[in-house]
């Protein structure tokens, strides 16, 4: 709380004192701007805040502590009456801990992002073809030798199963080996095939699953030809 008009410290309770570091004696007495909790500026627009709102709800404010930590709050005033003096009762809402949660997860999220940048990198810098499949066989993703070779984009492929990308005879003849794959088996296979200008190739196919716990929830393909 802080005495009106000077705003003058006259109560502060313990979570005010571990979040700003300083003792009930330091403060007591003092003004934020004393205490150097405010710069002038922002006090001087809160105090412009308060008089035409008759008070301060929800406002983000970044307050100095002792020793120049850092203090990220939620600052709400109201005015109140102590012996028939006016005062403010202030409550300061600390987000410190939120904004460093936010922080770090910006920070990771740049990390996977530059992880995923280097990993398509090396995908689509080989010329087998690379695809991983989900437990109902759709495609969730392919390398750039599989658009190729399919004559069809990442996003076209994406989502489809493999009987509504394969010719029906190379689906039927692979198969065995995906519900073979889908029951936790790492198979390997010939698939004779027509490549896009009518010339058969043979492929090599590895299907390795992707078990996660107990359960296979999708598998990796690796095709050579």
């Amino acid at each position: 709380m802080n005495s009106m008009p000077d705003a003058r410290f006259i109560a502060v309770n313990e979570a005010f004192l571990d979040s700003s570091g300083y003792a009930e004696e330091e403060v007591l007495g003092k003004t934020p701007l004393e205490l150097g909790l405010l710069p002038l500026t922002a006090i001087g627009q809160l105090t412009v805040h308060f008089v035409t709102k008759g008070r301060i709800e929800d406002v983000p404010l970044a307050l100095t502590g002792k020793g120049g930590r850092k203090i990220h709050v939620r600052f709400s005033t109201t005015p109140i009456t102590i012996s028939g003096r006016p005062a403010i009762l202030t409550v300061t809402a600390e987000t410190t801990k939120l904004k460093r949660v936010e922080a770090e997860l910006i920070r990771k999220n740049e990390e996977l992002r530059e992880s995923e940048e280097r990993l398509a990198l090396v995908m689509n810098g080989v010329p087998t073809l690379i695809s991983y499949h989900d437990a109902e066989t759709r495609f969730v993703y392919v390398n750039k030798a599989h658009e190729e070779w399919y004559g069809r984009t990442g996003k076209d492929l994406v989502g489809k199963s493999l009987n509504e990308v394969l010719p029906e005879d190379v689906y039927a003849r692979a198969l065995p080996y995906y519900r073979k794959v889908l029951d936790g088996q790492e198979v390997s296979f010939e698939s004779p095939t027509l490549d896009r200008d009518g010339q058969v190739r043979v492929l090599h196919v590895r299907l390795v699953p992707h078990v996660h716990g107990t359960t296979v929830i999708g598998f990796f393909a690796a095709l050579d030809d």
